[in-house]
C-alpha cells in the first residue's frame, strides 16, 4: 500500500546518450514535503544517493516529486520514507 497522501508512484529506466542509464522515480499526491529520503539501496545492499529531485506544484492531485538515480544498473531501488513520523518498512520500487 502507498503511504498516506500518496496517490501514485511510478518508476522507469531511461537511456540517454548524454547521461547514460538512469532511473526516474515519480511520487504524486497531497503531500507537503519530499516523500522519500535522498539515500536509497540497491538489491545487493549498496547505498546510493539520488542526483536530486524536482517538484511540480501544478498537478490536479497535489504535487509531483521526481527523483533521479544516475548510472543505476539494477531493476529495483529501496527507499525509506522521509515525510512521516510513523515507522514504516522501506518501499521497494521496480524500475521498468
Amino acid at each position: 500500500p502507498l503511504p498516506d497522501g500518496v496517490t501514485s508512484l511510478s518508476a522507469e529506466q531511461v537511456e540517454s546518450e548524454r547521461a547514460g542509464t538512469y532511473g526516474v522515480v515519480r511520487v504524486s499526491g497531497k503531500i507537503e514535503h519530499p516523500p522519500l529520503k535522498m539515500e536509497y539501496r540497491d538489491p545487493e545492499g549498496g547505498t546510493h544517493n539520488t542526483v536530486g529531485f524536482s517538484m511540480r506544484d501544478d498537478r490536479a492531485d497535489g504535487r509531483e516529486y521526481e527523483y533521479l538515480l544516475q548510472n543505476y544498473a539494477w531493476d529495483t531501488a529501496e527507499f525509506d520514507l522521509d515525510f512521516t513520523s510513523v515507522t514504516a518498512q522501506p518501499i521497494s520500487i521496480p524500475l521498468h
